[in-house]
């Protein structure tokens, strides 16, 4: 224990002296994959709670921004030869505390958690010391469940452990670096992969951002459509008023006039339409809103903008037969009728 806790903490002061490294830590196992899970008890009572486990050496919380809410977070102290000690998120807090109200996460500082017994290892008692904020731990697209941090050097260090560091700059030019340092300390290092966390989020948003294209896709031709059919609808009732509003203008009705009467009887089959669409629209969303990711079904931006598209196909559709009805010889349209 004492050789891999001080294996690491060599490679961690090693990394962070670099001057493209803004800070390094250690995990058991890296955020945002595969975490164990055990049945914690927690203290005063028999009934287990399935949680997450991870395991972090002290600055772990420092390095990955994660708030400490109450409490404390690791210490250098924290080792095996002192008492055992945990830092838990809030999901798990709440649990502890007993669903309190707002004062629950603060109220699990001090409460115990017991490992259950391994083998010929007895159970073993962890005072919750800090509170954390809750974190996606193993899934981006789920919602945090308990979560508990427990202090990497109080326990046995399994082989397959994840280095994790901030870097300045691309940190796609830093897998090569980092590799080379690794390599640097110890060639019998075995590196099974190294990846910027972008590409980690980009495989959980794989199936959204598919999704999302192909929604685009199905979006953008049903506009199209839409706009060629309103255009040829609208077009055609403007253009059979052609001698209407020829013999309206011969008359001496006034240009503005006549294109205020057109306008005012589209707009009502225009405002119509618009709405029951957007109705509709949100109406939609609690289907598609499980299947994106950063972007809100009822996406205000999208929503006006295939407004506005239909808008103009209308102003257009209105405009050109108008302005040719406009332009028609008023004398010209009284002998024809």
């Amino acid at each position: 224990v004492y050789k891999r806790q001080g294996f690491f903490r060599e490679v961690v002061r090693r990394f962070e002296t670099l001057p493209w490294v803004q800070a390094a830590t250690v995990a058991e196992t890296a955020p945002l994959s595969g975490h164990p899970r055990q049945d914690l008890r927690p203290g005063g009572s028999d009934e287990p709670v399935s949680t997450t486990v991870a395991k972090v050496v002290p600055g772990y919380f420092e390095t990955m921004e994660m708030q400490i809410l109450h409490g404390r977070s690791f210490l250098p102290t924290d080792t095996v030869d002192s008492r055992g000690v945990v830092v838990v998120n809030e999901t798990l807090a709440g649990v502890l505390a007993g669903g309190s109200g707002a004062a629950a996460p603060r109220d699990a500082l001090g409460r115990n958690l017991w490992w259950p017994a391994e083998g010929d290892s007895p159970e073993r008692q962890f005072e919750v010391v800090g509170v954390v904020r809750n974190a996606r731990q193993i899934s981006l697209l789920e919602a945090p469940g308990p979560v508990a941090y427990f202090s990497f050097p109080q326990h046995y260090y399994r082989p397959g452990n994840a280095l994790l560091l901030k870097v300045s700059g691309n940190p796609q030019g830093a897998v090569q670096r980092m590799e080379e340092e690794l390599r640097a300390i110890d060639p019998r290092i075995a590196i099974v992969n190294i990846l910027p966390y972008s590409e980690v989020v980009a495989g959980f948003l794989y199936t959204q951002r598919m999704n999302a294209e192909l929604f685009s896709l199905i979006a953008f031709l049903g506009l199209i459509l839409c706009a060629a059919g309103i255009f040829g609808v609208v077009s055609l009732a403007v253009a059979q008023r052609r001698k209407e509003i020829g013999i309206r203008l011969a008359v001496g009705a006034d240009a503005r006039a006549v294109v205020n009467l057109v306008v005012s009887r589209i707009s009502f089959a225009l405002l119509l339409g618009l709405g029951a669409g957007l109705a509709g629209a949100f109406f939609a969303t609690r289907w598609i809103g499980s299947l994106l990711w950063g972007v809100s079904p009822a996406d205000p931006l999208a929503l006006s903008s295939g407004a506005g598209v239909l808008l103009a196909v209308v102003v257009l559709a209105v405009g050109v037969p108008v302005r040719r009805a406009i332009r028609i010889d008023p004398v010209r349209s009284l002998r024809v009728e």
